[in-house]
């Protein structure tokens, strides 16, 4: 009992935490999945039922867009990073530069 209780409360921490959207990616892709198995599931040996047609093309909608925004997220994060590296090479070069000349 003490083991779901626990592993509930780290997953609440999880989300109320300011700046942890990409721990919660791998969360999010598994219960899209998770969900995507129960629609397909239902599809085939349940009730097929447009509806549940319509959900499981949101989710793959969802599943798609959140992990393309993660991509390009990624993408942004190393292109400034390498943009700052470049700057502070930069600004050792030219301090260097400046040493030479006293």
């Amino acid at each position: 009992m003490s083991e779901s209780t626990s592993s509930g409360n780290i997953l609440l921490d999880l989300i109320l935490q300011p700046g942890s959207s990409l721990k919660l990616v791998p969360v999010i892709n598994v219960t899209l999945v998770l969900l995507l198995i129960v629609i397909v599931l239902l599809q085939i040996y349940g009730d097929s039922n447009v509806h549940f047609t319509i959900m499981g093309f949101l989710a793959v909608g969802l599943l798609g867009s959140v992990n393309w925004f993660i991509a390009e997220f990624n993408v942004a994060k190393r292109k400034r990073e390498a943009e700052e590296r470049e700057n502070m090479r930069n600004e050792n070069d030219s301090s260097s530069i400046e040493k030479k000349d006293d």
